[in-house]
């Protein structure tokens, strides 16, 4: 059985600060282990698709979703919780 890489060249923008753990820093950390550990020719590598409103809503509530929909902003970051 094979294991899949699945990620998308949009996620290296995904700046969150100093402060928080997720940052492009650590998506490049990963990708050179895998690659020099050799495991990186040996995963399935898959482009994520831009996800639907239908989607998230099998996962999420309507309520939650257009809660973050009206919060997001069309530059910059806003703060949804304390993480």
């Amino acid at each position: 059985m094979q294991t899949a890489l699945i990620t998308h060249p949009i996620c290296e923008q995904h700046d969150m600060g100093d402060h928080h753990p997720e940052s492009p820093r650590r998506l490049a950390s990963i990708r050179d282990h895998l690659i020099a550990s050799g495991l990186d020719a040996q995963l399935i590598h898959y482009q994520a698709p831009l996800v639907s409103r239908d989607a998230l809503l099998r996962v999420h509530t309507p309520g939650h979703v257009s809660n973050i929909e009206a919060k997001a902003p069309r530059q910059g970051m806003v703060q949804l919780d304390p993480d």
